[in-house]
């Protein structure tokens, strides 16, 4: 779920949409294992592997948005 959510944002909406979806992974995380007693405390993102079309159209667009500068 996480991953299709980052595929349809751009670099920046990922970078600043951060803190909403290490939200959104601790809510998933802590619904399927609320079941055995399980508390989530903390969820972090540490890395983001996109597959080579979606890094390549991040990377396209980043590139227009600084040469448009």
């Amino acid at each position: 779920m996480v991953r299709a959510k980052i595929g349809k944002m751009d670099l920046g909406e990922v970078q600043a949409n951060q803190t909403t979806l290490i939200n959104t992974v601790k809510k998933l995380v802590e619904g399927a294992v609320d079941h055995w007693g399980i508390e989530v405390t903390r969820a972090e993102i540490l890395a983001v592997n996109l597959d080579a079309a979606t890094r390549a159209a991040m990377m396209k667009q980043l590139n227009a948005h600084f040469v448009h500068r």
